[in-house]
């Protein structure tokens, strides 16, 4: 996918269909018939998983731990999601336990700004990205041949967009 196509994805109707609804009603006619429908899933293989930067990602809601959008290999448990929110208010018992996003668990070196909380793996290389909107919470992983700086970038991104837009 070319990168203009990726912008036109970040620019269209938000994942959710309330919001879609609404932004259908606001939309004319012919815009709403060539506006792309964007899925969770879409924002998980489109924008994380295409850029080679991340590994593994998975988009979760915050109050119910729901899977919204995810990679094969990489699902939270509803434990894990309630675990991470918790972590942005008090991350005391993150930093004795670890980060579990899925079935690895990272060692925590940050929590910024009560939405952006990192974790790295000292034996793999790897790490760890997670971004708490307000009503979802994306997670991705990047290993060991992936740049930290390019999954921190692209979550960081995404998260503000999807906050910017209410979620």
């Amino acid at each position: 996918m070319e990168v203009s196509e990726k912008q036109s994805l970040l620019s269209a109707a938000p994942p959710l269909s309330k919001a879609r609804s609404l932004a259908v009603k606001s939309t004319p006619a012919a815009a709403r018939s060539t506006a792309p429908a964007v899925t969770w899933q879409d924002y998980v293989h489109v924008l994380l998983m295409e850029s080679g930067n991340v590994a593994r990602a998975a988009i979760h809601g915050t109050k119910d731990g729901q899977l919204l959008g995810c990679t094969e290999d990489l699902c939270l448990s509803q434990e894990q999601v309630a675990n991470l929110v918790r972590g942005f208010e008090d991350c005391t018992h993150l930093r004795t336990e670890g980060v579990q996003v899925g079935s690895e668990t990272f060692t925590l070196t940050r929590v910024t700004d009560h939405r952006i909380m990192v974790g790295r793996d000292a034996c793999t290389g790897g790490g760890c990205v997670i971004y708490r909107c307000d009503s979802c919470l994306i997670a991705a992983v990047y290993e060991d041949g992936n740049h930290p700086g390019g999954c921190y970038t692209l979550v960081t991104r995404l998260g503000d967009f999807l906050v910017e837009r209410g979620y």
